[in-house]
């Protein structure tokens, strides 16, 4: 990822899968560029999710490879948020 890029990680009050996903989407929203990275205990498990914006990806970001590496490494899933 470019050094000069934003990355906004948290972990986040969301009950399901739809709510943090919708919280990646209103972060990413606000951003010209970045990754945004939230992180919930969802049904017992970790549950990660990665938005990268559009800009990073022709950088080479993989935002679902990210996200599965992330959740793998909380012992859950992970999942790519794409625009």
């Amino acid at each position: 990822m470019a050094s000069d890029s934003l990355v906004a990680a948290a972990q986040a009050p969301a009950s399901d899968d739809k709510t943090l996903h919708e919280m990646v989407d209103l972060i990413r929203s606000r951003l010209a560029s970045g990754v945004v990275v939230l992180a919930a205990a969802l049904e017992n498990q970790g549950a990660c999710i990665v938005g990268g914006m559009p800009d990073l990806t022709t950088k080479g970001l993989n935002a679902g490879h990210s996200a599965e590496e992330d959740g793998a490494q909380m012992g859950g899933k992970g999942v790519c948020s794409t625009p």
